[in-house]
């Protein structure tokens, strides 16, 4: 259903249209506008999701318009306006050249960019180049792949800190099935029965009260965030599950999660969640905010519990 905006989200939505109108002029402009239109959902107002409104409106597929948006985050993070950083002196001038440091942490990617800055044939910085640099710190550091992208993967061993499944427990009274998990996060969560990656959760019955906080990562090229929440989806509306907590990151914009905010309540959590490694100890902060769909009845009760965690959102 299309949003009606206000004269200043209007006014807002056109000027940031007006950057990325003006040919283009950089990809950190155009990448910051992009992210303004799609985080403040101004695209609503003409389009369901952002996908729509990329292809439609400038002609772009979606996984463009994300790169130029973690291009520019990388860009922000290496440039920042006003700070003094030698990295100022050296800025990117493609989205090309940062694209390898989308997948790295904030000061690796300072790191980074600095040494492949010192270290480029003739001064002049290339993707390559950048990409040489990080495979040679990897090998230093006995690492098979970029650093970061093992902390995005390595969520799939990582569990929910205790409060949300408490929270979720008290919504619904137990939780009857876990499908994607493992001994270790049953300490917290305490499923009367629960699925590993070995019983392959998605080829299994579900039943009753569920608890799902799916991998992330993808798998055949889809992301396992919409396959395991269209299969929790799906199990709903045919009655084997009588009610759920979903846990995934807020894709504001991704079809899959635009689906689940149409038909069932969210709770977008105020602060980043943080995840607990399997020896017990705090991972920091998730790269992604964090949003609780409630699939049930008990609507009434999902926003008394969950309202202290963030804000609650109905379709």
């Amino acid at each position: 259903m299309l949003a009606t905006l206000g004269v200043p989200e209007l006014a807002y939505k056109e000027e940031l249209e007006a950057v990325i109108e003006s040919g283009l002029k950089t990809f950190v402009e155009v990448g910051n506008a992009l992210s303004e239109i799609r985080n403040g959902l101004l695209y609503r107002v003409d389009y369901d999701t952002f996908e729509d409104y990329c292809v439609d409106r400038w002609g772009m597929k979606r996984a463009y318009a994300d790169r130029l948006i973690k291009s520019a985050e990388v860009a922000n993070n290496l440039t920042p306006m006003g700070a003094k950083s030698e990295n100022n002196h050296n800025p990117p001038i493609s989205e090309r050249q940062v694209r390898p440091l989308t997948k790295l942490e904030p000061d690796e990617q300072k790191e980074v960019w600095k040494e492949a800055v010192e270290t480029a044939p003739n001064g002049k910085v290339t993707a390559k180049h950048v990409e040489e640099v990080i495979e040679a710190r990897n090998e230093a550091s006995g690492l098979s792949q970029p650093m970061s992208i093992l902390l995005s993967h390595k969520t799939v061993e990582y569990y929910t800190p205790s409060i949300y499944v408490d929270t979720a427990r008290d919504l619904m009274g137990a939780i009857d099935l876990d499908p994607a998990s493992c001994d270790a996060a049953q300490l917290n969560i305490k499923a009367n029965k629960f699925y590993t990656i070995s019983d392959d959760g998605l080829s299994q019955e579900w039943h009753g009260r569920i608890w799902l906080n799916p991998p992330y990562s993808k798998t055949g090229g889809k992301s396992n965030q919409e396959i395991w929440a269209t299969k929790l989806a799906d199990e709903y509306i045919a009655g084997n599950v009588t009610e759920a907590i979903l846990l995934v990151k807020s894709a504001l914009g991704y079809k899959w999660f635009e689906n689940l905010w149409d038909k069932w309540p969210v709770c977008f959590a105020r602060k980043r969640l943080s995840f607990i490694r399997n020896d017990g100890t705090n991972d920091g902060q998730s790269k992604h905010g964090t949003a609780f769909f409630y699939l049930g009845k008990n609507t009434d009760k999902f926003t008394e519990v969950f309202k202290e965690f963030g804000r609650i959102v109905f379709p």
